[in-house]
């Protein structure tokens, strides 16, 4: 087996607030009987992690979720039916399946796998497309003035999330790149990178990453020096005039990136 880890934590962006996101590669050669033991050994790590203050994934994107232990075969013919069919729930698994590297185990089982998904997915326009209109879904909280939006009403009221208004687009670009041209690379900052060597313009894109990265940081520690649970929800106010000047332009640059996919996808004509 090997046992891999999904979404931010295998792309190793994971912060203060993350929660858990695994699975596991089972070997071929697995009997009928060895599920049980595998079902004890996946809760057993993921009630370990929970003890260690890494909760649950909501979406029980884990490995003790028994949708989430499968043989390569098993795995490739997943990833084949999310590209094939790419719904809602199809995309939203894809942003965090597609993101996956090897923790513990047989090693092999995971190079294998990645190989063949990647060695697909350039020729699978209609699943492109469709992860790049929902990279362009998120709204990237900066105004037609450039003034910072911020949420009207509810509980974060006042604050602009910097999650989905900036690193998860990027994030989302990344990936796209990666699958559009087969690339192995995990992490973000290793997909940008890669990806300008195929013709990206990303050098802007990296520096607005890492400042909205570092700006979330901040935040989430400084919650955490109060006694408060990390979330993703700054208050401008908070924030010195460079920070606010900095996350303005940040935004910008997300926004670009996006309207950048539009183009390239046509993402204006998925319904």
């Amino acid at each position: 087996y090997c046992w891999v880890a999904l979404g931010s934590l295998a792309r190793q962006e994971q912060t203060l607030g993350s929660d858990q996101d695994h699975a596991l590669i089972l070997g071929n050669d697995i009997a009928p009987v060895d599920h049980a033991y595998f079902a004890r050994f996946a809760e057993f790590v993921t009630a370990a992690l929970v003890a260690c203050g890494m909760p649950r994934c909501p979406g029980k994107a884990m490995a003790s979720n028994p949708r989430w232990r499968k043989t390569p075969a098993e795995w490739f013919k997943e990833f084949a039916a999310w590209k094939n069919e790419p719904t809602s729930d199809a995309i939203l698994r894809a942003s965090i399946f597609f993101d996956m590297r090897p923790v513990y185990g047989e090693e092999s089982l995971h190079t294998e796998l990645q190989r063949r998904v990647i060695a697909q997915t350039p020729t699978s326009t209609l699943f492109l497309r469709h992860l790049a209109k929902h990279a362009n879904d998120y709204e990237v909280p900066i105004g037609f003035l450039r003034g910072l939006v911020v949420q009207k009403q509810g509980k974060h009221r006042h604050r602009l999330d910097i999650k989905r208004g900036g690193i998860s687009p990027v994030i989302d670009v990344a990936r796209i790149y990666a699958l559009r041209w087969g690339l192995p690379q995990v992490s973000t900052r290793a997909r940008l990178l890669a990806a300008a060597e195929h013709g990206a313009e990303v050098d802007n894109l990296l520096d607005a990453f890492e400042f909205l990265s570092y700006t979330r940081l901040q935040h989430q520690g400084r919650l955490v020096a109060a006694g408060k649970e990390p979330d993703n929800f700054a208050n401008p106010k908070d924030l010195s005039d460079f920070e606010r000047r900095h996350l303005r332009n940040a935004f910008g640059i997300v926004r670009r990136a996006q309207q950048a996919l539009t183009i390239i996808f046509q993402t204006q004509y998925i319904g």
